[in-house]
């Protein structure tokens, strides 16, 4: 299914939605519409622990992959890449190959943190 502009801003306002109820500030999102990698079906992110910055893409070209209509679809989509903000710096430190023990705990106890907010 090809998506417009309508479909990428509901996806933009349900992605700020979890963004916010997740408590991910200060982190700074930036969204991308277009063609992306054959990697990803949807969505992607990027997320750079040291800027505090993701990027969040949603692909023009989406493929539904459940028989949720498109808007719960969308809305399912956002919420996925919002996840995958949430633990990002723990994914990121399990990528690293020196990582200390202190900053491990510290980004556990950060997710913790958010994670009491909305439990």
């Amino acid at each position: 299914m090809k998506l417009n502009k309508k479909h990428f801003n509901l996806f933009k306002k349900e992605f700020m939605y979890w963004f916010n109820k997740f408590h991910l500030e200060p982190t700074t999102v930036v969204f991308n519409f277009k063609v992306g990698s054959k990697n990803f079906i949807n969505a992607s992110n990027q997320y750079s622990y040291d800027n505090s910055l993701a990027t969040i893409y949603l692909y023009p070209d989406y493929e539904l992959l459940t028989n949720e209509d498109i808007n719960t679809s969308l809305k399912t989509s956002a919420k996925h890449e919002a996840i995958h903000i949430l633990i990002g710096q723990l994914s990121n430190m399990a990528r690293w190959r020196f990582l200390d023990q202190d900053r491990f705990d510290h980004a556990e106890e950060e997710l913790v943190r958010r994670l009491e907010k909305i439990i």
